[in-house]
């Protein structure tokens, strides 16, 4: 076999492929035993990008699933308490499943439409409408969890 580049998809499923025997805590001869069923092979570095696609999928069908940068909105230095407790809610409304997308381009819009249009954006929320924000999350993420989307 010649030897094949390492393209960056290729990276990417690697690393899943790793990070998900990680999370599965599997052992290594569970491990090998998942991908030689879904491929035929005893080891990634063996496969095509394809294979180690169906990889992926073969680990989540053991219950794994893989978030998209799980912790984006963890990695927003506000230096405000209010700011901090914002991005903490809509965190949980991520991890919960409500909200799907990882992007804070999203918060904004939804802060955005809270305020009316008078503020664009959570970082240029004055103290008293951080405070409404974060009531309206918290009540938001009560409903939620009424309706059973709790982690």
């Amino acid at each position: 076999m010649t030897k094949r580049e390492m393209t960056q998809e290729r990276k990417i499923l690697l690393g899943k492929i790793h990070i998900a025997k990680k999370a599965l805590g599997l052992d290594e001869d569970t491990y090998r035993s998942i991908i030689f069923a879904a491929v035929g092979k005893n080891s990634g570095k063996d496969c095509t990008d394809r294979q180690l696609l169906k990889i992926v999928k073969a680990f989540e069908a053991k219950g794994w699933k893989h978030r998209k940068n799980p912790n984006q909105y963890r990695k927003v230095p506000t230096g405000r308490a209010d700011l901090e407790k914002i991005y903490a809610l809509w965190g949980r409304l991520q991890d919960m499943g409500v909200v799907k997308s990882t992007n804070l381009v999203d918060l904004d819009k939804w802060v955005s439409r809270m305020t009316g249009g008078k503020r664009s954006s959570a970082q240029f929320l004055e103290e008293s409408w951080a405070q409404k924000i974060i009531e309206c999350l918290k009540q938001w993420i009560a409903r939620e969890e009424r309706r059973g989307h709790n982690e």
